[in-house]
Formats: C-alpha cells, structure tokens, sequence
C-alpha cells in the first residue's frame, strides 16, 4: 500500500510572469460549491471513461477533502462507498456560536477582499500557515507540515486568499451527514482535529461503520508518516473490497 497519499498538482508554471501569478493567486481562493461541482463532474467524467467500471466508483477525502468528498457522495449517485481521513468535520453553528462577532468579521473580510477582487483585480493575499499574524491555519502542527517542504511539489506557495474566508468559512459539514446513505468507513485520531465533531457527524450517518481509531501525535502525522498513511489506507482499502 502507499506510504504517502497521492499530491495534486499541475506541472511546473512559471509564476514569475504576470498572468500566471494572476492564476496561482486565483487558485489559493477557495469555495466549496465549485469544489463539489467540479467533483460532481469528475465522477461523471471517470464513470464515463472506457477502462473504469463505472459500478464500483468510490470517494476517500484526506482532511478538509472529506467534507468535500462527502458532500459529492450526498450529490452524486454513482459513487457507492466513501473513505476519510482524519477528516475536519466543520461544524459551522457551533463555530458562530463560540464567537459570532469574530466569526462574522471574517466572513466580512472575504467578502471585502472579494469585491476588491472583482472592482480592480486585485487578490489580497494571507499565508495560509504561520505562528503570527493573520493567516489561515495557526497550529504548530499545521505551521511544520505546510510552511517547510514537507508539504512542497513543483507550484505549491503558502498562500491563501483572503476572500477564501466568505465560503471556507460557512462550510458546514456536519450538515450533510444524513444524507450520505452510502457505506462510509472513518478513519480518525484523538490527536487529529476535532475529535468529537468526528464522533458527531458519525452518529448521524446513515450506514456508517464504527470509526478506526489510529494513535498519531498530531493532524498532520496522517499525511505523510510512512505508518499511519499505511495503516489508514490498509483500512479503507479493506472498506472499498468490501463495498464495491
């Protein structure tokens, strides 16, 4: 089995000229409802290709990826069983509710930068990891794995844009557990993030398996260190032999 999960990526664009920095920064802007369309249609499209049995087509998310991979198996029926990985299973009332001033001043803020965006073409830019300042993840951890080469390939920058935070911010996992009626296998530690929003959004599946326990010393342990990347997809391989 792997010992890393597979890195996306485009091939090496040279961002030194204008229009291509444009497009990178365009890039670190994240919405959630482009996201699940483009999986919507990826499915379809892979479902279409001559060598894929279009019956046994699956979905595993990595993080923030398995509430994207989840929202797509609640859109898309082809898809017949789903994996996660230390999944981040947001849960967005109960974020407002511990601080709706802070909460709402974010939101504002990616909507003000969007604007901005689309008044002079400019994207306000924030890293997307570090210990000061503004950025959008602030965890030690989180700082370790994706502002060194750890988490480097060809055009990767550590940079998030700022009117990312009007949609990442409102998306809500917990949500859409109810609605994904396909055999769901969860792979979660107690030191990845958010373990009783794991335990949550599992009690509201509909034909969930027990979560897969796995002991890791941080979030960012499950995407790259050779054993527990084993492990997790050891797991859900044995999920997917099963179910399709």
């Amino acid at each position: 089995m792997p010992t890393r999960w597979p890195r996306g990526g485009s091939p090496d664009w040279p961002l030194t000229i204008g229009p291509m920095v444009k497009a990178a920064e365009r890039r670190a802007n994240i919405n959630y409802h482009r996201k699940i369309e483009d999986l919507v249609a990826a499915v379809d499209a892979l479902g279409a290709h001559r060598q894929v049995d279009a019956d046994r087509l699956g979905a595993v998310g990595v993080c923030l990826g398995a509430g994207y991979a989840l929202h797509t198996a609640a859109r898309q029926p082809a898809l017949r069983a789903a994996g996660t990985v230390v999944g981040y299973y947001r849960d967005v009332p109960a974020m407002r509710a511990a601080d709706p001033d802070g909460f709402q001043a974010k939101v504002d803020q990616g909507i003000a930068a969007r604007k901005r965006y689309e008044d002079d073409g400019e994207v306000v830019m924030i890293p997307a990891a570090a210990l000061d300042g503004d950025a959008a993840m602030t965890l030690q951890s989180t700082y370790d794995y994706y502002a060194t080469p750890r988490a480097g390939v060809p055009n990767y920058t550590n940079a998030f844009a700022v009117m990312s935070r009007e949609h990442f911010l409102t998306f809500d996992v917990q949500n859409v557990a109810p609605q994904v009626d396909i055999p769901v296998a969860m792979v979660h530690s107690e030191n990845g993030l958010s373990p009783a929003w794991a335990r949550k959004f599992h009690a509201n599946l509909p034909n969930a398996r027990p979560i897969h326990w796995l002991d890791g010393p941080n979030q960012t342990a499950f995407y790259d260190d050779d054993g527990l990347v084993a492990q997790a997809a050891n797991h859900l391989a044995a999920h997917f032999k099963q179910h399709l």
